[in-house]
């Protein structure tokens, strides 16, 4: 989940596969939302098991996974629709404070 969080941030900045066209790179990072939403849910499923030890495999995964891959992202990223625009927001409305104060 980490690792193809990380791929498709990196590829939507630009910072890999620099000679991807638009059409191949748009259809790429779709298809690494896809995926990245499968498996979410399909770690979701595995929660609702009620088994701990697969639960206790799932959360070491993910913490292992966001160390490697995820500890210089910023805090607060969701991948959720529904927060996304929040979120951003949320970073706008950080930035204006601060070149407030800045200007103060």
């Amino acid at each position: 989940v980490e690792g193809l969080l990380c791929l498709r941030r990196q590829l939507q900045s630009r910072r890999i596969l620099l000679r991807i066209s638009g059409v191949t790179r748009r259809v790429s990072i779709v298809l690494l939302f896809a995926l990245n939403i499968a498996s979410g849910y399909l770690a979701m499923l595995v929660a609702m098991t009620y088994s701990v030890e697969l639960f206790i495999c799932m959360v070491i995964g993910l913490v292992v996974g966001h160390a490697i891959f995820n500890t210089e992202a910023a805090v607060g990223e969701s991948v959720d629709p529904c927060c996304a625009s929040q979120a951003i927001a949320h970073t706008n409305d950080a930035k204006q404070h601060e070149a407030e104060n800045m200007s103060a």
